[in-house]
């Protein structure tokens, strides 16, 4: 990849290096604080340069949490606000799924970026001002996990930044620890600090439940990221045993293996490593000529489209205004018309129809109480034995006439009164219902509900039909 500029960047300053060359041939170097000659050099690089980056900080953090299963925005909602909750800008951190419990529906999440950002965003916001991008952003120790996938076991590799001491399960980084000052390898402070990491790193896979394919007397395998060739992305490291005394001394010396990341750097997949700050609006300015002018071919497009459409409904409304102009006309030659018709009469069709319908409508409305009350109190003494709960009543809709009212009301049972006259509830309410039908009533419906009351529907007529003395 000639076009590729890996950067490296701890605690120490930023170097850069060509990708694409084995090993990596160092371009420039610059110390912390040297940000403004860091944004020269790249204002001096191709045009068409792209850049990776390698962290190599102390500031990394790994969590796992277990939460409730959600999907869509509940989910990203959740993760964003731990994200949120663990780190202080979400651009230096992402969460992976680990498991998913479909049983207690959950699902264990880590949650792994920098705790304190600083150190990187003071290098990803010189790139952003010298008009370039980063199109990857990749910590080491996510970079181990991915090219050294297996058993869990703990990796140590080194840097000019230090002794960074790697929990690997699967393909996954667990913990991450860069000790910066641990002296020459083998010394009593390098041992230290690989039996303490070691120690919490076993808590912490017994906690998650997780056992190591490969132990020691119960502990966690320790290997060594040895110096190798760049182009073996699948190189071992070479096993230690934290309890031997000898084993500080590995076979093959413990050196810089910085040449090894930049070169897994340079191949890492589109997935690895955090999203950077604002990746979608740092477009380099080298692309600003290219954007105007799909911008003026967008908007002269866009401006002939539009004016057709504008023209097009013009158009369309001036035939649509010649329309109305000849049904107008029409309907007003067929008023004239009419009017001569009838011109003898009294007053204008229009207002002798209005004034019919009128006289209809508040004919339609008035419902003498009385004229309700009358045949529904018979009803009632045709059949003992019922209770009358509720009565309403209102006009009779449109075209059921001669029906004066549309009547509903409620009925219940006397027990007492029916175990005297010895009829049922059931023929109580046929006779009453029978009793209203002879005086010309029409029955909509009728339905008991669950407390034994019975829930009667019917149409009134406005002229109830004389009944027969028996």
């Amino acid at each position: 990849m000639p076009n590729t500029i890996l950067l490296r960047i701890d605690a120490l300053g930023l170097e850069a290096f060509q990708g694409g060359e084995s090993p990596p041939a160092r371009l420039a170097s610059f110390a912390a604080g040297e940000r403004d000659a860091f944004i020269d050099w790249l204002r001096r690089q191709p045009r068409k340069a792209r850049y990776r980056m390698l962290v190599d900080l102390a500031d990394e953090c790994h969590e796992t949490e277990t939460l409730p299963r959600t999907r869509g925005a509940d989910r990203r909602a959740l993760i964003g606000r731990r994200l949120a909750a663990w780190y202080p800008q979400a651009c230096y951190a992402r969460a992976d799924t680990l498991a998913i419990d479909r049983k207690a529906n959950t699902e264990q999440i880590l949650f792994s970026g920098l705790a304190r950002p600083a150190g990187a965003d003071v290098w990803t916001k010189a790139l952003r001002d010298a008009g370039c991008s980063c199109e990857r952003l990749v910590p080491a120790s996510e970079l181990i996990a991915h090219a050294l996938p297996g058993p869990a076991r703990l990796i140590v590799s080194h840097s000019r930044a230090g002794m960074r001491l790697t929990l690997v399960a699967g393909h996954t980084a667990r913990l991450s620890r860069l000790v910066e000052s641990t002296g020459h390898p083998g010394n009593a402070e390098w041992q230290h600090e690989i039996e303490r990491t070691l120690q919490y790193a076993n808590k912490l896979q017994l906690q998650a439940g997780e056992a190591a394919a490969e132990h020691s007397g119960g502990h966690l395998q320790v290997a060594v990221l040895a110096a190798g060739s760049p182009h073996a992305a699948e190189a071992q490291p070479h096993p230690l045993d934290p309890t031997g005394t000898d084993s500080t001394r590995p076979s093959a010396a413990a050196t810089d293996s910085s040449e090894l990341l930049l070169a897994w750097l340079s191949r890492a997949p589109h997935k690895l490593g955090w999203p950077g700050p604002s990746p979608d609006t740092a477009f380099p300015l080298r692309h600003a000529r290219k954007l105007a002018f799909g911008a003026g071919v967008l908007l002269f497009a866009g401006g002939t489209g539009i004016a057709a459409m504008h023209w097009q409904t013009a158009q369309n409304a001036e035939a649509s205004h010649a329309a109305l102009q000849r049904e107008t006309a029409r309907l007003q030659h067929e008023l004239a018309e009419f009017t001569a018709a009838h011109a003898g009469l009294d007053a204008p069709p229009a207002r002798i129809i209005g004034t019919i319908q009128q006289v209809a409508n508040e004919r339609g409305r008035v419902i003498t109480p009385l004229d309700v009350l009358r045949p529904i109190a018979d009803g009632l003494d045709h059949a003992p034995g019922l209770a009358l709960q509720t009565l309403e009543w209102s006009p009779a809709p449109a075209g059921a006439e001669p029906a004066l009212a549309r009547v509903k009301m409620k009925l219940s049972p006397d027990a007492g009164t029916l175990l005297q006259s010895s009829i049922s509830a059931h023929a109580a309410i046929e006779t009453i219902v029978a009793h209203l039908a002879g005086r010309g009533a029409r029955l909509i419906d009728t339905h008991t509900d669950a407390g034994g009351d019975t829930h009667v529907e019917l149409l009134l007529a406005s002229h109830p039909a004389r009944v027969a003395p028996q």
